[in-house]
């Protein structure tokens, strides 16, 4: 008793798989590559040329083996059977030449897309922005702490450079946080967390802010020029990554809300304006 096949349902696919058609595209436009190149710059042929021509000089001169021309006029300057004479008739003429090699280019270019497709982009999430704010709140209190281990007289350089360091990290930090808000809505349970999160740290950046107003004096005392200055930028990258972050958590955040989060925004930008203006 014979064994039938199994029949393909008609969902099933047919065919190649994407991957092994990929790979035949890679292959035959790497090939098509090595073929203009050698028609256009390696042929043996080119030498028998008049300049301006395209022409042979004599048909029955030796045959270009990479179009298959022979001497036997089989196959033609012109016309041949070979289906890659064309390489030979678009030298006979420059905007021939263009042509091809910008079919040949769009036609690599299209493989190459094909070999390689789109990476997955990483989908922004709630959870994404709760981890962010955890970070906020480290990096947050690692500020306020190198702050006040900057003595109001006698600090070192050293010490001032440690407090600019730890304002770029939390910059870095809080504009990342930015975009991973940026068009998200958040639930009343997610936003209640955040605001919570939030509103836990911010007399932590109340607290670091007063300090470095306070340590201007030792700041301007310090035996190389410029930290004052730079003090000066880094409250005011802080307070422009600060109040994105903070519209952004107020746009996602249901009705209820947002007016909480824009109090809590305010009472941290009164602060930064009043920082920013005693360094200006």
């Amino acid at each position: 008793m014979s064994r039938r096949s199994p029949k393909r349902s008609r969902g099933a696919s047919r065919g190649p798989s994407p991957a092994w058609q990929r790979s035949k595209w890679t292959k035959t436009a790497t090939r098509l590559l090595i073929i203009l190149f050698r028609c256009r710059w390696g042929c043996p042929a080119r030498k028998n040329i008049p300049a301006g021509t395209g022409k042979r000089k004599d048909s029955r001169n030796t045959c270009c083996a990479l179009c298959g021309i022979n001497a036997a006029g089989r196959g033609s300057w012109e016309s041949s059977s070979s289906s890659l004479t064309l390489l030979c008739l678009t030298r006979s003429s420059p905007a021939a030449m263009v042509q091809f090699t910008r079919a040949l280019f769009i036609f690599g270019l299209a493989a190459a897309v094909l070999a390689n497709p789109t990476p997955t982009i990483k989908k922004r999430t709630v959870a994404a922005v709760e981890s962010d704010i955890a970070t906020i709140s480290s990096q947050v209190n690692t500020l306020d702490t190198d702050v006040k281990a900057f003595p109001t007289s006698g600090g070192t350089l050293l010490q001032a450079l440690t407090i600019h360091s730890a304002a770029t990290t939390l910059g870095t930090t809080l504009t990342k946080s930015n975009t991973d808000a940026a068009g998200l809505t958040f639930s009343e349970s997610d936003a209640s967390t955040i605001l919570s999160s939030v509103q836990a740290f911010e007399p932590t950046i109340l607290d670091a802010l007063s300090g470095i107003v306070a340590r201007k004096a030792a700041f301007n005392a310090l035996p190389v020029g410029g930290i004052p200055a730079l003090v000066l930028q880094d409250l005011k990258n802080l307070n422009a990554s600060t109040i994105a972050f903070a519209n952004a958590l107020i746009a996602a955040a249901p009705a209820d809300i947002k007016a909480t989060a824009t109090a809590l925004e305010q009472s941290i930008a009164s602060p930064f304006a009043s920082a920013i203006a005693a360094y200006s």
